[in-house]
C-alpha cells in the first residue's frame, strides 16, 4: 500500500496496454477494451484523453510489445485530505511515475 493510511485513496484506470483482455476489472459496467482509452473515463476527462491519444505508443501501433505488467497503463488516483504518499518505485526505470496535486496541496 503506498499510503501511509490505507483505504485512503481511489483509483480509477483509463487505460490498461496488454492486460485488459485478461482481467476482469470494469469502470461504469464495461471492461476495459484493449490498447485504447476507456471510453466511460473518457467522458469525464476529456481533455485528458484527447492530449494522451496521440501520445500512446499502445494506442498509435497496436503492434507495440508489451514489456512488463503495469508499464503501460494510465491511472487517477484521489486521495482523501492529509493523506501522504510513501516513496515508492517500480521494478525497472521504465515506467514514468507522475503524482500530481490538484487541491488541497
Amino acid at each position: 500500500d503506498l499510503s501511509a493510511e490505507a483505504m485512503k485513496w481511489v483509483k480509477v484506470m483509463l487505460y490498461d496496454g496488454d492486460l485488459a483482455p485478461y482481467r476482469q476489472a470494469q469502470f461504469a459496467g464495461e471492461p476495459y477494451p484493449y490498447r485504447a482509452l476507456h471510453p466511460r473515463v473518457c467522458d469525464l476527462a476529456p481533455a485528458t484523453c484527447a492530449l494522451l491519444t496521440p501520445l500512446m505508443a499502445g494506442i498509435r501501433d497496436p503492434s507495440y510489445p508489451y514489456e512488463q505488467m503495469d508499464m503501460e497503463q494510465v491511472n487517477f488516483f484521489r486521495a482523501a485530505p492529509g493523506t501522504r504518499i510513501r516513496w515508492h518505485s517500480s521494478a525497472s526505470n521504465g515506467r514514468l511515475t507522475i503524482h500530481v496535486c490538484l487541491a488541497g496541496c
